[in-house]
């Protein structure tokens, strides 16, 4: 079969991890777990043949009830080029999913992975085609992670609770072309390099807060961990390159039903700065 040593311990990792016996497709696993066959003829899983054996590049395990959390050494799967676990019951992100040089795309969608996003996050490599990871439960301030992600297509995380401002370095990704950041509690400025990306033709940043329209999993699982937001709120002025672009659904360039439902842009003016007095200034002595 020769599976490369390490890649078959990390694919028998995960084996437990993830609860395999509850998969709706798991055909071969129990060939390659009893030594009868290759990790490489496990549904979901291609290889590539190196001269240290073969090697894992594509794990495709969207909506196959997955259940569990990534171990620790996942990121040892270091062929490893696209990831796909959308919409399945995984509760956090693989470790330092930086530290895997080949990684082009990490589909996390749709799972109950809670808290912040993780701080390795901003060491992702330039070869990062797609990262999404809407419709979880992640929370607080999103970090301006974008510099250097010179080939990303796509960033969808609409859907989760994000507060604060829109990271600065999405106006950086040259090579965006779908971004989705609405269902969440975004304030403060819009990056206005965002509107003048050449290539963007679906982009969804307003202040739309209805989860219907993306309702499309049998049996809504996600409504059992999403978080409650409060739709993105804006500085005025917002730059005219997203009012009148296709990051606004109530702007010229937005075409109905082709950009996924309406997000239109909606902003509130910036708190007037109160003049000190002699009260105040007391207190901050």
């Amino acid at each position: 079969k020769d599976d490369n040593a390490g890649d078959a311990a990390e694919m028998k990792k995960l084996e437990h991890a993830l609860t395999v016996q509850s998969w709706y497709r798991s055909h071969n696993w129990g060939d390659f777990l009893s030594g009868l066959g290759s990790m490489c003829n496990v549904e979901g899983v291609c290889c590539i043949k190196n001269s240290d054996g073969n090697r894992v590049v594509e794990l495709y395990w969207e909506r196959n009830n997955l259940k569990g959390e990534f171990p620790d050494t996942f990121f040892q799967l270091s062929e490893l080029v696209n990831l796909d676990v959308h919409l399945n019951n995984i509760r956090n992100f693989p470790p330092n999913l930086s530290k895997m040089p080949k990684l082009s795309t990490a589909q996390f969608g749709r799972n109950p992975i809670c808290g912040s996003i993780p701080q390795d996050f901003i060491n992702f490599g330039p070869q990062l085609t797609k990262l999404n990871c809407n419709f979880c439960c992640l929370s607080g301030e999103f970090p301006d992670m974008f510099g250097h992600l010179p080939k990303l297509e796509e960033a969808y995380w609409c859907g989760n609770n994000f507060t604060g401002h829109i990271p600065p370095s999405v106006a950086k990704l040259s090579s965006l072309t779908k971004i989705s950041l609405n269902l969440n509690s975004f304030t403060g400025p819009v990056p206005a390099g965002l509107g003048s990306l050449a290539l963007v033709h679906d982009c969804r940043i307003g202040s739309d807060t209805d989860f219907e329209p993306y309702d499309t999993s049998p049996g809504s699982p996600e409504k059992e961990w999403l978080l409650k937001w409060n739709g993105n709120v804006f500085d005025c002025p917002v730059p005219n390159s997203i009012i009148d672009g296709i990051c606004n659904s109530k702007g010229p360039k937005f075409q109905p039903g082709h950009y996924g439902p309406p997000s239109p842009v909606k902003c509130k003016p910036r708190p007037t700065p109160t003049a000190p007095t002699s009260s105040n200034l007391t207190e901050q002595q």
